[in-house]
């Protein structure tokens, strides 16, 4: 009878200390990860995944913006057109309102006259 219970007593002890190295190892993971995750929070390392995303990002928009243009060339050439036209009108409003407004005197004028009777005088302060 003893023998059988020296066995399993050696048989728990052997568990123990193979479970002690599994909990070991854990510990010496967990231990790392938490040393690599500091690092990685490290305000110097931010900074250069931040830049290094920003910059993956920027490619790719560009890439798209060149996917665009070339598969697209007419919209980008209508695109551009109303940018550069709307930004005419912006720019010289007072110019253009201006001629408008010679434009309008200049058909008032030339109405009143036609309407006018011979010999007849246009009042200018109409």
């Amino acid at each position: 009878m003893m023998k059988g219970w020296a066995l399993t007593m050696e048989s728990d002890e052997q568990r123990l200390a193979a479970d002690r190295a599994l909990r070991n190892a854990a510990r010496a993971v967990f231990h790392t990860d938490i040393v690599l995750m500091r690092e990685n929070l490290e305000p110097e390392r931010l900074k250069q995944r931040a830049a290094n995303r920003l910059a993956r990002t920027g490619d790719s928009v560009a890439s798209l913006a060149d996917d665009l243009a070339t598969n697209h060339r007419g919209a980008v050439a209508a695109g551009l057109a109303a940018v550069v036209g709307l930004g005419a009108l912006v720019l010289g409003r007072g110019a253009i309102a201006k001629a408008l407004s010679r434009s309008n005197r200049k058909s008032d004028d030339e109405a009143a006259q036609a309407l006018q009777a011979p010999g007849e005088q246009i009042d200018e302060n109409f």
